[in-house]
């Protein structure tokens, strides 16, 4: 009687240790160990969390559906030093940590700085729920300004957020998307003019 009471926490336990499947296929800990803990198991779940380090989306993930004070300070504490990658997972999983203007500034640092392989992606989620000015603004500025590729999927984002396309990525536009892919510093901004038509939007202020 007195292991089934432990389940929840062995089970949330063993799906800590990652083996090389279950990192190469994305696998988090086990949330489900967490839904149906006690509330002892609950802050038993969190005193193993809190003994390491928040470094990855799956520490962010977890301690977010314990959604415990705790839990909360060390993700405050991981937005304080984290890295760009870790403070988007935050968002992505505890937006109740974030003000709006706190959401805004976060992804148009993302459209600023984040590359393929490190923010792009989850900024890009973001954006296509939230974009205000400033953001809209900001992924403009990246079409221009950031390298060919992450410039290439601004691009993408900007026809969707302002309704010329009903996809984040519409591949029947792929061929001005890619124009963006360029160094040369004429043929962007041929590609911004064109998407600015498409979009309806004036060029002119970003130029």
């Amino acid at each position: 009687m007195g292991d089934d009471g432990d389940d929840a926490v062995r089970r949330f336990e063993q799906s800590m240790i990652m083996d090389f499947d279950s990192w190469h296929d994305g696998t988090g800990y086990d949330l489900e160990a967490v839904a149906s803990a006690t509330p002892d198991e609950r802050e038993r779940i969190t005193s193993l969390l809190l003994q390491r380090d928040v470094t990855d989306w799956r520490d962010v993930e977890a301690l977010a559906a314990l959604d415990l004070p705790e839990a909360d300070q060390r993700l405050k504490r991981a937005l304080r030093r984290g890295s760009l990658s870790l403070r988007m997972s935050i968002l992505r999983h505890a937006p109740r940590l974030f003000t709006e203007r706190q959401r805004t500034k976060l992804i148009v640092e993302g459209i600023e700085r984040a590359s393929i392989g490190d923010a792009l992606t989850p900024t890009l989620f973001e954006v296509e729920e939230f974009h205000p000015p400033a953001i809209v603004k900001a992924l403009l500025r990246g079409t221009l300004e950031r390298t060919g590729e992450v410039a290439v999927n601004l691009a993408g984002m900007v026809a969707f957020v302002h309704g010329a396309t009903k996809e984040a990525f519409d591949w029947d536009q792929r061929p001005l998307f890619l124009r963006f892919n360029t160094d040369d510093d004429a043929e962007r901004q041929d590609a911004f003019r064109d998407l600015c038509a498409l979009c309806k939007i004036d060029p002119v202020p970003y130029l």
